[in-house]
């Protein structure tokens, strides 16, 4: 009975001399490529199975230090051999100790500025939101100021925005608040204006803005219609 076999090698080497004995020389000639190759993959294949099997051997340093312990206790006699072990055993514990209270020092400076930028946070937002309650605060004031002062003037731009804007109430409230706040913050400006170039406290530059607010007419009149021509107040370009 003819014989068979799986390996590869024997089979092409098998081949080859077939094809020799026949005179198939390019035949053979290729096979014995074929051959070459499958040499050299089964070369390499071997060599990286060896550097797997030596990676495997590699000791960590936790095996080596049980290993020398184990080193030990058979050869208890051997006193060198004990006291190098035991200085080892303490140099490592001391390396752990040194990392822990090392890893431990950092976790907590980080937990100590953490809460130290907390602090200066909620400080700088509570000093933010302080100083922009009192300046709405007084915005209020001299909103009120105009209101009190100008009423006849803020009717008549009333009207005019509901014409501008075809009655729409919601627009001209919104328009009109944009008027308010704006001279608002002009008659804010006149104040730290005025309470810089006079070197005087804010409360008494307040005292004296509004008070020229309050008693401020305007007696011209318009050529075209003889009548008073209205306050420039409500004007968001205008000074006071």
């Amino acid at each position: 009975m003819p014989s068979f076999t799986k390996n590869p090698e024997r089979k092409l080497t098998k081949k080859i001399r077939l094809a020799v004995e026949k005179g198939q020389l390019e035949k053979a000639e290729k096979l014995q490529q074929e051959l070459q190759h499958y040499l050299k993959c089964k070369e390499m294949n071997q060599k990286n199975k060896e550097k797997k099997e030596l990676a495997k051997k590699v000791l960590t340093e936790e095996e080596l230090f049980e290993q020398a312990l184990e080193y030990n206790k058979q050869h208890s006699e051997d006193k060198e051999a004990l006291k190098f072990l035991q200085e080892v055993d303490k140099k490592r514990s001391l390396e752990q100790a040194k990392r822990r209270a090392s890893i431990l020092h950092k976790k907590q400076q980080k937990q100590k500025q953490e809460e130290e930028n907390k602090v200066q946070l909620k400080l700088v937002h509570d000093k933010y939101k302080k100083h922009e309650s009192d300046t709405n605060k007084r915005l209020q004031e001299h909103e009120s100021v105009l209101k009190e002062v100008y009423s006849d003037e803020i009717k008549q731009r009333y009207d005019d925005i509901m014409i501008l804007e075809n009655n729409n109430k919601k627009k001209t409230k919104k328009r009109m608040n944009k008027i308010f706040k704006n001279q608002s913050m002009a008659i804010e400006f006149e104040i730290h204006k005025y309470k810089d170039e006079n070197n005087v406290s804010y409360e008494e530059a307040f005292q004296y803005i509004h008070e020229q607010l309050r008693h401020t007419t305007d007696k011209s009149t318009d050529k075209s219609t003889g009548k008073p021509k209205p306050k420039r107040i409500l004007d968001s370009k205008a000074k006071l």
